[in-house]
């Protein structure tokens, strides 16, 4: 079955550009100390760190504090996923693997810039009489 889910998955990867050794060993550094179980030839690693390199460039880079807030945050979501697969539809699991991974970053993606907003009014205020 993880054979089965990780090339359905693989296949929604997009082309990375490649990254450099640094953030490479940084991103395996990252997984072995998380004890993350991910395959040495997984393209998300170099999704990772070719976007780490990205943020390097324009002046911005991600400290390990942060980068081990995103990981926390992203294994409690994979965990979450991967435990509501039909595990006895091989099919139906294949088929959640694809449109939860396809359709769901946009909503992490909304959650979090949501999530971004509700931090800066407690930290800031809203400007509104508070």
């Amino acid at each position: 079955m993880h054979a089965v889910l990780g090339a359905a998955h693989g296949a929604l990867i997009p082309e990375a550009p490649a990254a450099s050794p640094q953030s490479k060993e940084r991103v395996d550094r990252l997984l072995a100390d998380l004890g993350w179980l991910v395959h040495e030839g997984s393209a998300d690693r170099t999704v990772l760190a070719s976007a780490l390199d990205a943020l390097e460039d324009v002046g911005y880079r991600l400290d390990d504090k942060m980068l081990q807030a995103y990981a926390k945050a992203a294994e409690q979501i994979g965990d979450t996923e991967v435990a509501h697969l039909p595990a006895k539809d091989r099919a139906g699991a294949v088929e959640a693997v694809v449109v939860v991974t396809a359709l769901g970053g946009p909503v992490l993606l909304a959650l979090r810039r949501l999530a971004q907003e509700s931090a800066s009014a407690h930290r800031y205020g809203t400007g509104r009489g508070r």
